[in-house]
């Protein structure tokens, strides 16, 4: 309420009037802080945590783009989650840029983002064999067993040979380019 009054004579005069005032909200968007750079191995856990907040107190939602193969982002948190696969990093560095994290408070201009990067080094994987079998071969008679060996990184493989945690027996070898076995045994 506002009053007037004049100061005239006879006497004090005055005049009331009422008025609304109506304050809108205006949103304010959520802000999000910078993230610094990660990096991480193949087959091990990365977890990137975003630091959003809305000065509104607006309840907070969450989406991701640019996600690398395999990473999760979780709508309530912004957490970004991921265990890079084999072939996902390399000796030097794989460099996954513009990971983007977004908070939306449901409103209007709602939004606040943050983005960084990840890079993931190789981690070396054993080579796998399956020569686990039973051979029979004639005393004599010529044994020739391929490769059965792979490796899941692409590496070149050396090969090589033991018998019973010592030398392999006379006459056998092992290509140590291709991992083919020969062996030509003697008579009993």
């Amino acid at each position: 309420t506002f009053t007037v009054k004049d100061n005239g004579l006879p006497a004090n005069i005055s005049a009331s009037a009422s008025i609304n005032i109506t304050v809108n909200d205006v949103n304010r968007a959520p802000s999000c802080g910078p993230i610094s750079n990660p990096t991480a191995s193949e087959g091990n856990s990365l977890t990137v945590t975003p630091s959003c907040s809305d000065l509104d107190y607006d309840p907070l939602t969450y989406t991701c783009s640019n996600l690398p193969a395999g990473a999760s982002c979780n709508p309530s948190t912004g957490v970004v989650a991921w265990i890079p696969g084999s072939n996902q990093g390399s000796q030097s560095g794989t460099l996954y840029s513009d990971i983007s994290i977004t908070a939306n408070d449901g409103k209007p201009g709602g939004t606040g983002s943050t983005a960084f990067s990840v890079t993931v080094y190789d981690t070396n994987q054993a080579p796998v064999c399956d020569y686990f079998h039973i051979y029979a071969v004639d005393e004599d008679s010529p044994l020739t067993l391929a490769s059965q060996c792979s490796d899941s990184d692409g590496d070149p493989l050396t090969y090589s040979g033991s018998y019973n945690g010592g030398s392999l027996p006379s006459g056998a070898a092992v290509d140590p380019s291709t991992g083919v076995f020969t062996w030509i045994p003697g008579y009993l």
